[in-house]
């Protein structure tokens, strides 16, 4: 059950570390922070843009920023920053914007299935083994 293999630790362990791991990874402020630093890092990209018309950028747009899931502000605010501060990069930070509009939900519906196979195992008291960089840190631009 969730996992395929014979385990040395309790499984309820393992899985409620991953779920630690996939919440830190698809937090939204932490995903928005990660785009924000990677915008700045292909600041320094020598890489030519090919020219591309403008039209149905802004409906295009609008269209992928209306279907972000929450905080919509949040990643309005990234994208604004990029597009501000480094223009070339803002394709590259929309395209990985509108990946997590998949990959964010759906990794809270893992989180789900998977709480649900620790809840099944039977009452443990579980603290994560992971060891991550504090969550300020994650935000540090």
């Amino acid at each position: 059950m969730g996992l395929n293999f014979e385990t040395l630790r309790p499984r309820a362990e393992i899985l409620a570390d991953y779920v630690h791991i996939l919440r830190r990874i698809y937090d939204p402020v932490a995903y928005a922070g990660r785009l924000q630093r990677l915008a700045k890092m292909l600041e320094n990209c020598s890489r030519r843009q090919p020219a591309r018309r403008n039209v149905g950028k802004r409906e295009l747009l609008h269209r992928i920023m209306s279907n972000m899931p929450e905080p919509r502000d949040l990643f309005s605010r990234t994208l604004t920053q990029c597009a501000t501060s480094n223009p070339t990069a803002a394709r590259r930070i929309l395209i990985l914007m509108t990946l997590y509009q998949d990959v964010g939900p759906f990794a809270r519906e893992v989180i789900a299935s998977i709480e649900n196979m620790i809840a099944e195992l039977g009452p443990v008291t579980i603290e994560p083994r992971v060891q991550l960089e504090p969550a300020s840190s994650t935000l540090a631009m």
